[in-house]
């Protein structure tokens, strides 16, 4: 879940994209751990861009998620 200000600058491909990519490159950490940087990367990617509009995320892991992540 996101704010405007996160989907002003990422559209949800782009969101899942940087998901993948944190996830499959970070295998020896939790998933909470992969969580936080999935978060930090749409953050930064934002903060980057230069976004005008206030930016929030949440990301929510549902059971199964790592599996079906990989």
């Amino acid at each position: 879940m996101g704010c405007d200000g996160i989907f002003e600058k990422l559209n949800n491909q782009n969101i899942f994209k940087v998901s993948n990519q944190v996830v499959s490159k970070n295998n020896n950490q939790t998933m909470h751990e992969k969580s936080g940087l999935v978060i930090d990367q749409i953050l930064n990617h934002c903060v980057e861009q230069k976004t005008l509009d206030n930016i929030t995320a949440v990301m929510i892991g549902f059971k199964g998620f790592e599996r079906i992540s990989e």
